[in-house]
């Protein structure tokens, strides 16, 4: 069992840990927020690649530097 700590940009923690089912729960909900950080990238890189720098810029990413 792992437990999620956080991320410092795309760098994850995670701890080795027995969890409960409540703290598997939690541990999942805590992974679930992260996906609208994780789908913004994802956005950024095929509008980068595709070469769609409005939609980058709609993004609120600046430049042509690869996200992380």
């Amino acid at each position: 069992d792992f437990e999620y700590v956080g991320r410092d940009g795309s760098l994850v923690e995670y701890r080795a840990r027995s969890l409960t089912p409540p703290a598997r729960a939690a541990n999942l909900g805590r992974h679930l927020l992260q996906l609208p950080w994780f789908l913004r990238n994802v956005l950024v890189k095929v509008a980068i690649v595709t070469r769609l720098r409005p939609l980058a810029r709609l993004l609120r990413h600046d430049g042509s530097t690869w996200p992380y």
